[in-house]
């Protein structure tokens, strides 16, 4: 992760604390809280954008459309914060953190993740749960293999910054006949992890997670099949892609 995305995860982190502390005030304590919360995160995706719009020729356009998507959509999110929209978003609790850090083993700061279930919205129209930039909206999918393929997208906002916005959205409206489907990948001669498009990054590891969490352990053994196919190396290798990129040491007792 460059500097300044762990500006970005640090700014999101302290915003979260702030605005939590501000919620349990009497009066406007709660309004005023995610108010907060969503000015601190608005100002992290300015800072974000910033990564955006420094980056090589090639990955200019996704850099600039990323960065636009993700203040815009910061933007919106105050503006409802504002008015009072309903969104009960809150911090990843005891269970999500410890479950998360067994996938992620440190390559994501959850500290920075903000999770919104339930109404919350324009975000939750289309029923679809999705992450902007290190918020993630389940709707009503509050499972736990969800959970893990939108902190996939956090994962590639915390180390690819705002491009992953625009290149995910590019995925699922170009990548027929559908981009979440990973084995396809594998059709086009794609061999890696991390030459998936990022949809199917993250429907992998969704789909490891169905299939049992404790592949994401330490025990031996464990096989992963899908549609009747051993992918047990594919699935360790993307693990171990995934985890390579550490932000941080995991937290204590979760391998």
């Amino acid at each position: 992760m460059g500097s300044v995305m762990r500006v970005v995860m640090r700014l999101e982190a302290a915003g979260n604390r702030l605005g939590d502390s501000v919620r349990r005030l009497p009066g406007p304590g709660r309004w005023l809280g995610g108010v907060t919360i969503a000015v601190t995160s608005l100002a992290a995706g300015v800072v974000a954008s910033t990564r955006g719009l420094a980056t090589t020729p090639r990955r200019l356009p996704a850099g600039a459309a990323g960065a636009v998507l993700v203040v815009l959509g910061k933007l919106v999110a105050l503006g409802q914060a504002v008015v009072g929209v309903p969104r009960g978003d809150r911090a990843l609790d005891a269970d999500e953190l410890a479950m998360l850090e067994r996938v992620f083993r440190g390559s994501v700061d959850l500290r920075a993740v903000r999770v919104v279930p339930g109404p919350a919205g324009v975000f939750t129209r289309t029923g679809r749960p999705f992450a902007l930039g290190a918020t993630v909206y389940l709707g009503t999918r509050l499972d736990p293999a969800t959970l893990v393929h939108e902190c996939v997208h956090v994962w590639q906002y915390q180390h690819r910054g705002c491009r992953y916005t625009a290149e995910a959205l590019w995925a699922q409206h170009t990548v027929k006949p559908s981009a979440y489907r990973w084995t396809d990948e594998l059709d086009r001669g794609r061999r890696h992890w991390r030459e998936f498009n990022l949809e199917a990054q993250a429907q992998l590891l969704e789909d490891i997670a169905r299939s049992g969490l404790e592949f994401f352990g330490d025990e031996d053994g464990s096989r992963f099949t899908h549609a009747g196919a051993d992918h047990t190396d594919l699935a360790r290798a993307a693990v171990a892609e995934l985890r390579e990129r550490a932000v941080r040491g995991p937290a204590v007792g979760t391998g």
